[in-house]
């Protein structure tokens, strides 16, 4: 039994009471039924429960509690016979390993690049893999390095800047500039900016990446006339 509050009054002493009759309302779950709501929530809890396990059995490749639904294999001789198409895949598979390998090796022949004969061939080292930038004069200006594309009515040369790195410095003295050399390309032509002392030129350096290493590469030097009739002949 339950009490429902039919209206409320006010006693004597100016409080608000409330009235009541007895129901014979029972109170009963919001939604489904208490039994098949406690169904449930357990058939959930086996099934979180076996998740857990299936997942840690996983992790621990413990396999043992679960049977195994395919046939297993006895021999190679009955996985022959019985999937005779494995053997084949792996011959496949054995082909295909060989001819990437070859393919490999040969990528490392090219990779060495013929120089054009226009100029001397000088190896350059690069510590840490970095090769660090010609720098003459530090007041001048800094030195960069770009990739030459093509000629250009205007500038003479196509250039696209590369981004250089900063390396290590003294105190008292501006950081010295250097560029990966993964980031240089074998058989692309490279200019240099090398500022000298005042009332001089900049000096410019091309050249051309014939071969490399982490910590050096191969390049041939060449001069600004014999850059132009290489451009101009490629043209």
């Amino acid at each position: 039994m339950s009490k429902r509050v039919v209206r409320f009054y006010t006693d004597e002493d100016g409080k608000t009471r409330p009235i009541t009759e007895k129901t014979n309302y029972r109170r009963v779950p919001f939604g489904i039924q208490r039994e098949l709501a406690l169904a449930e929530v357990e058939k959930l809890r086996k099934e979180g429960e076996r998740a857990r396990l299936i997942e840690t059995n996983r992790k621990r490749k413990l396999y043992a509690p679960y049977e195994s639904a395919l046939k297993p294999q006895n021999s190679t001789e009955e996985n022959k016979q019985e999937h005779p198409q494995n053997t084949e895949e792996k011959s496949n598979d054995v082909k295909k390993e060989s001819d990437t390998r070859t393919g490999e090796s040969a990528m490392k022949k090219e990779n060495t690049v013929e120089p054009l004969g226009l100029g001397e061939i000088k190896k350059f080292e690069a510590d840490g893999g970095i090769f660090e930038l010609p720098w003459g004069n530090t007041r001048v200006g800094k030195p960069w390095i770009a990739e030459v594309g093509g000629l250009n009515d205007q500038y003479g040369i196509e250039r696209q800047f590369l981004k250089t790195k900063a390396l290590e410095f003294e105190k008292g003295y501006p950081s010295k500039l250097g560029i990966p050399v993964s980031e240089l390309t074998e058989g692309k032509i490279y200019e240099m900016k090398d500022p000298m002392s005042w009332g001089h030129p900049d000096e410019r350096t091309y050249i051309r990446i014939l071969s490399k290493s982490p910590d050096s590469f191969k390049a041939e030097e060449i001069s600004y006339e014999d850059l132009l009739k290489y451009l101009r002949a490629r043209r």
